[in-house]
């Protein structure tokens, strides 16, 4: 039923137009991207998942399957894990979700290389190191299952999106009902801590000479990639390494492919 109701954006707004001009009881629920009409215990239209989401190369109903099963599988862990409910990751002082070291780059000299290390399946590791999710489960999508790669990012971002229904009149606005699970918002920004927190500590283990530094990878000289890889061995985190080389003093390649680090 719920793909009859799907409609475009014309087509949704077409029947929230009708809705009011028949100055009934309806009520529109927003959750992230979705939202949905219903009148009285009916829904009526729904307009679906933005297409600037990208779950390639998985279809959007593979997604949708996929998502189910994670969200069921997360609610049971919540329900039955000791310590899930309440667990709350702090930020260290000092750290950042993303710095550019213009001054080492600057002294990077052309043509030459340089590594990135970016940890596998971020989220994913992450929420299995937390108890989020069971071994079974993160070995079920590890990183070998790359068309679920995008999947997994999104399904955690999708626990932070809280519901709201406005509820109108015909073309009268009346109220609004939010409903806000605050740990599942909570889980989220744990796992992002967390993620945070790990690329602080290569930052710190290297002395703070890395290049770049983002939510789940670190930028660093060729020097300094033993002492990265080390460490990541020793919080049993998985990663794969990028070879960069600078190609001028704005640019540089990412693997095969041209990346700005200065933006002109």
């Amino acid at each position: 039923m719920a793909d009859i109701l799907t409609q475009n954006y014309f087509e949704y707004k077409k029947v929230k137009k009708n809705l009011v001009r028949g100055k009934g009881l309806f009520f529109e629920l927003r959750k992230g991207s979705s939202c949905s009409l219903h009148k009285g215990s009916f829904k009526v239209a729904r307009l679906g998942v933005k297409n600037g989401l990208d779950f390639s190369p998985l279809t959007k109903k593979q997604f949708t399957v996929f998502l189910a099963s994670f969200r069921r599988h997360f609610y049971s862990r919540m329900r039955s894990v000791e310590g899930l409910i309440g667990l709350r990751v702090c930020v260290k002082d000092g750290s950042f979700i993303r710095d550019k070291n213009v001054s080492a780059w600057n002294e990077v000299s052309l043509g030459s290389y340089f590594y990135c290390i970016d940890l596998n399946s971020a989220y994913w590791q992450s929420a299995y190191k937390l108890g989020y999710i069971s071994e079974k489960m993160f070995l079920n999508y590890d990183s070998s299952q790359v068309e679920y790669k995008s999947a997994k990012r999104l399904c955690f971002s999708f626990l932070s999106r809280n519901a709201k229904a406005d509820y109108y009149l015909g073309s009268d606005f009346l109220y609004s009902v939010s409903c806000e699970d605050s740990e599942f918002v909570f889980a989220f920004d744990n796992i992002r801590n967390y993620l945070q927190n790990i690329i602080y500590e290569l930052v710190r283990c290297v002395g703070f000479e890395y290049l770049e530094y983002t939510i789940d990878s670190v930028f660093v000289r060729s020097d300094k990639v033993d002492v990265v890889k080390a460490k990541l061995r020793e919080l049993g985190l998985e990663f794969k390494i990028i070879q960069c080389k600078k190609t001028n003093d704005t640019d540089y390649f990412y693997g095969s492919k041209l990346k700005q680090f200065i933006k002109n």
